[in-house]
């Protein structure tokens, strides 16, 4: 991934979390998933989730930072 599109992963992900509540505990500001090869910023960003190397389009975009529910 070029740094430009990791900066615009990095903007969205921010920006996206805001409204969303887990569907088991109703905990909000989710962190959001990050899935393939991260940046390195992405290891101490206390926001983002890794979710591994492989890239499903059916894979859950947040985790619950209360329960760790992917959603």
């Amino acid at each position: 991934m070029s740094p430009l599109a990791r900066t615009v992963l990095l903007m969205e992900q921010r920006g996206a979390r805001r409204g969303r509540a887990c569907p088991v505990c109703g905990a909000g500001d989710p962190r959001r998933i990050a899935y393939g090869l991260p940046a390195p910023e992405l290891f101490d960003d206390p926001d983002i989730a890794l979710g591994g190397c492989l890239v499903a389009d059916d894979a859950p975009r947040f985790r619950c930072r209360t329960c760790a529910t992917d959603f």
